[in-house]
């Protein structure tokens, strides 16, 4: 089973193992103030590794 919030760096297949079953996120932004905006998101893989939001 994976690991879940650490700050383990990862390569690009360990990357997509981990997203692919998965597709909802939290996308950060910042706005212009210097705020931060959390916004809740679907994703995807794309058969070539993109991930699509």
């Amino acid at each position: 089973m994976p690991s879940i919030a650490t700050n383990s760096r990862v390569d690009r297949d360990e990357l997509l193992a981990f997203l692919r079953p998965r597709n909802r996120a939290i996308l950060l932004t910042h706005r212009p103030s210097g705020d931060v905006q959390m916004s809740p998101v679907t994703f995807g893989t794309s058969a070539e590794g993109a991930v699509l939001v």
